[in-house]
């Protein structure tokens, strides 16, 4: 469709340049860049077999796959929905920072035993995104069937829950942790699992 007042406005795209006529001799000057009604798209409510590539701490990992069949693999940054885990990197000025660093550092290896190290393959539910539009999602393990396939085996989650390695976080005001939370983290083995 032809547009009088701009005719350098492409109505068949989705992201597009208006260009605004004022002219000062034969220039044009560029007012705006802009998208259109771009459909969002998310992996909420889906269920896939990810690569998991990084394990940043306790609560957030990185995956890797496709969004759909035609698209190349691509890393994404996941959370674990429902929980908080014990941070890593704290300012300087934190309350007991070391013993929550070192916490930190032992649900993120006790993580990457759980879920058999980076390059595992492990099923993730992905839900709503959260509220800054990080991809949210519960985490299983997997194991192979005699048929050659594979079915769910440890929810992720709520393992880190029950064993008391996260505490439970609806996305609100977080809970902080204990030092005798932060101590039992840091004693904790997998043989102690529930």
């Amino acid at each position: 469709m032809y547009n009088m007042l701009n005719p350098y406005l492409d109505l068949e795209i989705n992201i597009y340049t208006i260009y605004m006529g004022i002219c000062f001799g034969r220039e044009l000057c560029k007012v705006a860049a802009y998208k259109t009604d771009t459909k969002k798209r998310t992996f909420a409510g889906q269920q896939r077999l990810v690569k998991v590539v990084k394990i940043y701490d306790g609560d957030t990992i990185t995956i890797v796959t496709k969004l759909d069949k035609k698209e190349e693999e691509k890393s994404y940054r996941l959370r674990l929905s429902g929980l908080d885990a014990p941070e890593k990197k704290l300012l300087q000025s934190s309350f007991n920072r070391n013993l929550h660093i070192q916490a930190g550092q032992r649900v993120t290896d006790l993580l990457t035993k759980k879920l058999g190290g980076l390059n595992s393959v492990i099923l993730v539910e992905f839900h709503k995104e959260e509220k800054y539009g990080r991809l949210m999602g519960t985490i299983w393990t997997i194991r192979g069937t005699c048929c050659g396939g594979w079915k769910r085996d440890i929810n992720i989650n709520n393992w880190l829950l029950r064993n008391g390695l996260a505490l439970a976080y609806d996305g609100n005001a977080k809970t902080s942790f204990t030092n005798k939370q932060l101590n039992d983290i840091i004693r904790f083995r997998l043989t102690d699992e529930l």
